[in-house]
Formats: C-alpha cells, sequence, structure tokens
C-alpha cells in the first residue's frame, strides 16, 4: 500500500518538478543528499520534532531551494522495514494522522473515499455475481487493474492485487487507530520509543 499510496495520490510531476512542499514524499531507508545541501538544512536535526522525519527532510530541502527528486528504485533495491506484524503496525500507526497533518476532516474525507472507491466494490462484485448483474463486477476489475499496474512498476509480489479492497480497509482501520493514540495523548511507540 505504501507504493500505491504515493503513486496513487501523488502527482510525480509536481514532486519532481516543483519545489513546492505539498508535493513530496520521501522514503527514510533510501535518501541521498549532496553533503552541502544537508548541512544548509541542518540535517536530521532540523527535523528533530517530526514523527515523519524522512518526508519533513525532503520538505526542507524544497524549502532551500534544492532539487528533489523521488524516484522508483525497486528493481534495484529492497528494503524490509518491519520484522514483525507488530513493528508494522505501529510504524504505520505513528505515520498515518500525523502524516496528514493531524487533520480530522481529512482523516474522515479519506476514509469515506477509500470505502467508497476501494472496499465497497468487493461487495458489489458479490452482490453483480450473486445477481447476474456482470456490470457490477466492473469497479473491483478497474481497482484490481490499477493496483496490478502499480504493483508491476513498483517490482512487488503477484497477485498482491487482489488484496486490495482489504489491504484499504486496513489503512483506514490504521488511520483511525492512530486517530486514537493521538486522542489519548499517550504518544506513538517506535523502536522501543515514545513519541507524542
Amino acid at each position: 500500500m505504501q507504493h500505491f499510496l504515493v503513486l496513487f495520490h501523488l502527482p510525480l510531476v509536481m514532486a519532481n518538478l516543483t519545489r513546492r512542499p505539498a508535493f513530496t514524499a520521501a522514503h527514510g531507508a533510501f535518501m541521498f543528499f549532496h553533503h552541502d545541501a544537508y548541512k544548509k538544512i541542518g540535517g536530521h536535526k532540523a527535523v528533530q520534532s517530526s514523527l515523519v522525519e524522512d518526508v519533513a527532510l525532503a520538505k526542507e530541502m524544497k524549502r532551500s531551494k534544492e532539487t528533489v527528486i523521488l524516484a522508483n528504485i525497486t528493481h534495484e533495491v529492497s528494503c524490509y522495514m518491519y520484522e514483525t506484524n507488530k513493528e508494522v503496525w505501529n510504524g504505520f500507526a505513528k505515520n498515518a494522522f500525523p502524516g496528514i497533518g493531524r487533520s480530522y476532516l481529512l482523516a474522515l474525507g479519506i476514509s469515506m473515499f477509500y470505502i467508497t472507491t476501494f472496499v465497497s466494490p468487493l461487495a458489489l462484485a458479490f452482490i453483480g455475481l450473486f445477481t447476474s448483474q456482470l456490470l457490477y463486477v466492473i469497479p473491483l476489475l478497474l481497482i484490481w487493474t490499477l493496483k496490478a499496474y502499480i504493483d508491476w512498476t513498483t517490482n512487488q509480489k503477484n497477485g498482491l492485487f487482489f488484496l486490495m479492497p482489504f489491504s484499504a480497509l486496513m489503512l483506514v482501520i490504521m488511520l483511525h487507530y492512530s486517530i486514537f493514540l493521538a486522542l489519548r495523548k499517550k504518544g506513538y511507540e517506535w523502536k522501543g520509543r515514545r513519541y507524542s
């Protein structure tokens, strides 16, 4: 879903050809800097209060008039960020709500969009199959095609696209869990540390 979120929502032309911070994504495991540019922005110290520091670093680069390129290197590099399901859950919970600027309105909009666009076509397809209304299957086929294309371009495992409705549902659940953690004011747990 990480690749899907970036490629579906972020206009790469705007991300790569403008210095507007709003059009920024990054993957902390593979960020390369010119030494002078990194020092110019103050390095990681400039974003030490950010929970989503990789994106914050890229935004700082853009604010400093540096060029930031978001490149698909999945055919040359692989990265396993997490070892357990708990690490996956905590890692994404840490980023989900803070990553959208802690906006409740945006969280509601994202939730409604993902449920309507990516989860409900599965139910619609089942209804279509049981009532012989095969047109009802088309929305599911379209989202599978979109996800399969993104999976193919980002070198993901074959067949993952079939799980798109469930992945989208888990994304919504994760976002709401991230909101719950923010409301609870106990912070986010990550790598044995707690962040607010």
